[in-house]
């Protein structure tokens, strides 16, 4: 039980000191989700493109396939359960290995590719949301928590 309390305290520490890139790239998010729901919100024209373009992407991909289904049919748990195994497995790799190689490229990579993720889910979640409210429960329980995650083994 110590070494998970140390840990965790060592990544509160972490945290602690690099706060200012911690709600830099929590702003990012904000504002680049908005600006997408709110471009599908006015019907922007590269918008709705661009969001049906997306959709149609991620109703055919079989790695998120699992995860509609299991949305769909009810199955919250089991959702959450793959997408947090989805952003585990690949989303960690591409977004912490991959980007980390270069030393400044972690900070200014993880903030790149948390603007265009918070723009993507912006134009994307303006549909989803209608189609079920587990999306949300989606969202906050498995993203959020990686997204920090990944964030902190980035710098």
């Amino acid at each position: 039980m110590s070494k998970v309390a140390e840990l965790l305290n060592q990544s509160l520490d972490t945290a602690r000191k690099i706060k200012r890139l911690l709600f830099l790239v929590a702003g990012i998010y904000v504002v680049s989700f908005l600006a997408g729901y709110l471009m599908v919100h006015f019907q922007v024209p590269f918008a709705m493109e661009l969001s049906k373009t997306l959709i149609g992407s991620i109703s055919t991909s079989p790695l998120l396939t699992p995860i509609i289904g299991s949305l769909i049919s009810g199955n919250l748990a089991l959702a959450i359960a793959f997408t947090f195994l989805v952003n585990l497995s690949i989303g960690a790799f591409v977004y912490t290995t991959l980007i980390g190689v270069v030393p400044i490229l972690g900070g200014l990579g993880s903030m790149a590719v948390t603007g265009l993720r918070g723009f993507v889910i912006g134009l994307t979640y303006y549909y989803a949301f209608k189609v079920s409210m587990g999306y949300t429960a989606l969202w906050f329980s498995s993203w959020v928590p990686m997204s920090f995650l990944q964030l902190l083994e980035s710098t």
